[in-house]
């Protein structure tokens, strides 16, 4: 009688931990309420943050894609012996009109330098009296009439340049054509500090001369990441530079006469010359500055716009020879462009 008791009574205990078990295997609907609301706060607190990754994340790579892009092109201008760059595509619609960015760019050749057609062919600075344009125009003459004519079916009339330089030395001097006398004139060297006119003969003797044309850009290209651009409002020469802001920047040298920013290395590797859209190639000495930042940030201002983002990035050619240097965006209250690109004062 004792032990059939024991038996029972100790086995209640055994029925109620099943009857535990079974309720901890599944969750009230309270409990599972509790549960989603806590999930949703730490979404909700989490999101700008991934957000914010996302985004710097993008920046970044935007600004690796960059200085991989100008690192080749130099080691291509050392190897070949010949200018080589880096031609930044300018969009002109993105954000809008009168914004301009840069979200795809292509490597940029220069072809060997042109001395005529025919062997012997000389070439000099002709007076402008002589062609019926005004005495103060330097015009460029060539001892076969012919030259003239070939030289300027190969180039894009208006508004492409070409550098000439005589006698295999000096300055390099800039010539446009002029439709209306189908000659080419100009002839102000391409160094701005130098007051250096071109070489003047007698007659049709002339010099043996070579002419550069503006880089062509190559079908090699690269993207920057979606959402990513170079904006141009805020990009320039120097501490408060903001040269790339407006103006033209239709590129004559290409079959689509697109618009494009080009940088230009020489053999040695250090900048040769930079192309803002038709405007003659000129070294700077001063650095480059681009601002990277987000496509929908184009073309707003204030405390919205990519210069107001302290986790954009500068993306930098430091100097003469140009050497990619990447530094945060550093903006003041008053988003100032000298306070911006503070990190980078001891460079211009």
């Amino acid at each position: 009688m004792t032990s059939w008791f024991f038996r029972i009574v100790t086995s209640l205990p055994i029925a109620s931990q099943q009857r535990r078990s079974k309720r901890s295997a599944g969750y009230t609907l309270i409990e599972l309420l509790v549960v989603i609301i806590i999930l949703l706060l730490l979404l909700a607190l989490l999101l700008p943050i991934a957000s914010f990754a996302v985004k710097d994340t993008r920046t970044r790579s935007a600004a690796s894609r960059l200085q991989n892009a100008f690192h080749i092109a130099r080691q291509m201008a050392i190897r070949d012996r010949r200018p080589c760059g880096v031609y930044l595509q300018v969009d002109q619609q993105l954000g809008g009109a009168g914004v301009f960015q840069v979200t795809k760019g292509y490597f940029a050749q220069e072809a060997p330098p042109y001395s005529g057609s025919t062997l012997g062919v000389r070439a000099y600075n002709g007076p402008g009296a002589d062609m019926t344009i005004s005495t103060n125009d330097d015009v460029l003459m060539f001892s076969d009439s012919s030259e003239n004519n070939y030289l300027s079916a190969l180039i894009n009339h208006q508004p492409e340049t070409i550098l000439v330089r005589f006698d295999y030395k000096g300055e390099w001097f800039v010539y446009s054509f002029d439709v209306m006398s189908s000659q080419f004139i100009g002839g102000y060297p391409e160094r701005a500090t130098s007051n250096a006119r071109p070489p003047t003969v007698a007659g049709t003797t002339g010099y043996p001369f070579q002419i550069r044309r503006l880089p062509k850009r190559t079908a090699a290209a690269f993207e920057l990441p979606d959402g990513t651009a170079i904006d141009l409002a805020y990009s320039g020469f120097g501490r408060t530079g903001t040269e790339f802001s407006s103006g033209s920047y239709l590129f004559p040298a290409d079959d689509t006469t697109s618009s494009a920013i080009v940088v230009m290395f020489n053999s040695d590797g250090a900048i040769e010359s930079i192309y803002r859209g038709a405007e003659p190639g000129r070294p700077r000495s001063e650095s480059i500055n681009f601002l990277l930042g987000d496509i929908e940030r184009l073309g707003v201002a204030g405390t919205e716009s990519n210069l107001a983002r302290s986790e954009n990035l500068w993306f930098q050619l430091r100097g003469p020879l140009g050497i990619p240097v990447i530094y945060e965006n550093n903006p003041d209250a008053a988003l100032t462009l000298q306070a911006c690109r503070s990190l980078s004062d001891t460079a211009q």
